[in-house]
């Protein structure tokens, strides 16, 4: 069970770090700050990483099978990518 939590935290840290500091990225984060609802959620990074870790958890869900209701385990995959995210970028970017 961890080494699987383990593997959807690469997963989808490294997918919202792509998004939200990457040069490749940058054309399409641009685009989408001119969308008034979505850009706040997708610009942020602690929340991209929200996002991002409940579109993986669609794909790759480790606490299904200790959660059996698909909806709540997906929120969270989210949170636990959040929680993480929040942390891992707060000690790399704030000092």
């Amino acid at each position: 069970m961890f080494d699987s939590i383990l593997f959807f935290l690469c997963i989808s840290l490294s997918v919202s770090y792509m998004w939200s500091f990457s040069t490749i990225m940058k054309p399409i984060r641009m685009y989408i700050a001119t969308i008034p609802f979505i850009s706040t959620p997708l610009l942020c990074p602690e929340c991209c990483s929200f996002w991002v870790g409940l579109i993986t958890s669609e794909l790759y869900n480790p606490i299904l099978s200790v959660i059996h209701i698909i909806l709540l385990s997906n929120i969270i995959c989210g949170l636990i990518t959040y929680f993480f995210a929040s942390i891992l970028y707060k000690k790399l970017f704030l000092q």
